[in-house]
């Protein structure tokens, strides 16, 4: 699977696939913060969730709908509570309630190995199976935890920026999702927000510092 961002900042942007549809979105509260930003990720209703009468084979999720009868409704899958002074601080919620306490990052995730910017970091998803996110020098991916030596395995998810076009042709920025994870692609889309904000922010910190 492939999406298209409309922005560069995946905590604000909306997910569409290759006909311009929108499967996801995902909406930040104002950064003029001094404690927490809130980044709530929704998802498209499918149609036989509004109601629609279609054929058989209709009743399944958005990311896996006909384009053509999808709807732009959507529902809320869950939130990302960002904490602005100490990432680990920070608060992941699951579904459609945005009062549930969530998970903080710093007991959702265990660090393991090392990335461009950092340590990586492993999870557990609702669903057992474990992943691993690793700092790149331009963007995160994530990998079946457990793996090795990453450099040597494809990756379940990777994010791509925008490119202006000097030297090739322009393209927005992009999500590549491996086939069968879209009953977790909820939960991974939601760690993958958190990650690349915490490796934007470390990339952006150096760069002032001057050491890159």
């Amino acid at each position: 699977m492939l999406l298209y961002l409309s922005s560069e900042k995946p905590w604000n942007t909306i997910y569409t696939n290759d006909s311009g549809q929108a499967l996801f979105k995902c909406e930040a509260s104002s950064a003029n913060t001094l404690s927490t930003r809130t980044f709530t990720l929704y998802r498209t209703l499918a149609p036989s969730e509004l109601g629609w009468q279609g054929g058989e084979g209709q009743g399944f999720s958005a990311a896996g709908e006909d384009e053509r009868f999808l709807k732009d409704e959507f529902e809320m899958v869950g939130q990302v509570v960002y904490d602005v002074w100490s990432s680990d601080k920070s608060v992941i919620k699951i579904g459609k309630d945005p009062f549930v306490e969530g998970t903080s990052a710093r007991d959702m995730f265990s660090k393991s190995g090392w990335g461009f910017y950092g340590r990586n970091r492993s999870f557990t998803a609702p669903d057992g199976s474990q992943y691993t996110w690793k700092l790149g020098a331009s963007s995160c991916s994530l990998y079946p935890m457990g793996t090795g030596y990453l450099k040597h395995v494809e990756p379940i998810l990777k994010f791509k920026q925008a490119t202006m076009g000097i030297f090739s042709k322009p393209r927005p920025a992009s999500l590549e999702i491996k086939g069968g994870y879209e009953d977790n692609l909820h939960m991974l889309l939601l760690t993958f927000i958190y990650m690349e904000k915490v490796r934007i922010e470390r990339e952006s910190t150096l760069e002032e510092a001057g050491t890159i």
